[in-house]
Formats: structure tokens, sequence, C-alpha cells
């Protein structure tokens, strides 16, 4: 549908809710993605493979992140 946006954007959105230098946990920005996208959701694993992917995050321990 037009005007639908992807789950991928959605979370690309998400991470920039946070600011540079935040430090935030897998879990933490599953409820903040649940709270925005109710059962759609993506899985953890998923979720941790975007926020790897995506060009606004760093890995900085097991189930950390910081936005860069």
């Amino acid at each position: 549908m037009p005007g639908m946006k992807t789950i991928k954007e959605k979370i690309e959105e998400l991470i920039k809710t946070y600011e540079v230098g935040d430090v935030f946990f897998t879990h933490e920005f599953k409820d903040k993605a649940y709270v925005e996208m109710g059962k759609y959701t993506p899985h953890t694993n998923s979720i941790s493979l975007r926020l790897k992917m995506s060009p606004h995050t760093r890995k900085i321990a097991k189930q950390t992140w910081r936005r860069i």
C-alpha cells in the first residue's frame, strides 16, 4: 500500500529517537518497538540484525548498542 512504511523504515525511525551517544539494550529497544508497532513487532533476533545493519548504531556488548 502506498504510504505504508516497511518494518526496516520504522526501526530506523525508532533508532533516530535515541540521542547520539545513548546506550540501550536490545530488550529495551524491543519494548519501544512494541509500543510503536504493536503485534507487528519483529522477533528479538531480527531486531538485533536490524540494529547491527543500521548505519546509526554500533554494538558495544552482546545485547548492548550505542547510537552513533
